[in-house]
Parts: C-alpha cells; sequence; structure tokens
C-alpha cells in the first residue's frame, strides 16, 4: 500500500515542477486567467516578452540539454547526441501515437 503512494509522490513531484516551467500551454493559461478577455495579439505579446525573454527561454533549455548529454556544441553549432536523437524518436512516436 505505501508503495503506490511514494510512487505518486514521486511522479508527481518529478513532473509538476518540470511541466510548469516548461509548459507555454501552462504560461498561456496563467495569462488568460488573470487577464479574461485579452486578445490573441495581447496574449502573443506577453508570450514574447514574460515567456520568451530574448534568449532566457533558449539557453536555459540549451544548458539544460547539455547538461543531460541530449546535445552538444562544436563550433558553435549544435548536434543532438545517440542519447539525443533516442528522446527526438521517442516523442515522434508519441505524437504519432496521440494525435489522431
Amino acid at each position: 500500500m505505501i508503495l503506490p503512494i511514494v510512487l505518486a509522490f514521486f511522479i508527481f513531484t518529478l513532473t509538476v515542477p518540470v511541466m510548469n516551467d516548461r509548459s507555454g500551454t501552462v504560461f498561456m493559461m496563467k495569462t488568460i486567467d488573470k487577464a479574461p478577455g485579452i486578445t490573441k495579439a495581447n496574449l502573443s505579446e506577453k508570450l514574447e516578452n514574460e515567456y520568451l525573454r530574448e534568449d532566457f527561454f533558449l539557453n536555459k533549455r540549451i544548458k539544460e540539454e547539455m547538461n543531460v548529454g541530449n546535445i552538444i556544441e562544436e563550433d558553435k553549432k549544435f548536434f543532438t547526441t545517440i542519447k539525443g536523437s533516442l528522446f527526438v524518436k521517442f516523442y515522434i512516436l508519441m505524437e504519432k501515437a496521440y494525435s489522431k
């Protein structure tokens, strides 16, 4: 009985903060909730100015993916590693499985 509770705790702890930090959808929903009736143009502007913030989002994700070994940088160019290619293939498979 204790094992399912412990597993549920770890799954929640490891997924929710990550999804919240990364998800454009979560940002969009929070924004709409805070400003009901926001226009698409204003929503797009907030996304650009607050979520993407110049290269903040990109730099954070590049550093993260390099740290976990999914990408490498050579001569100021990025390449997927074998691990990174497997990661991409997995998500392509999931996308195909759940997009219909």
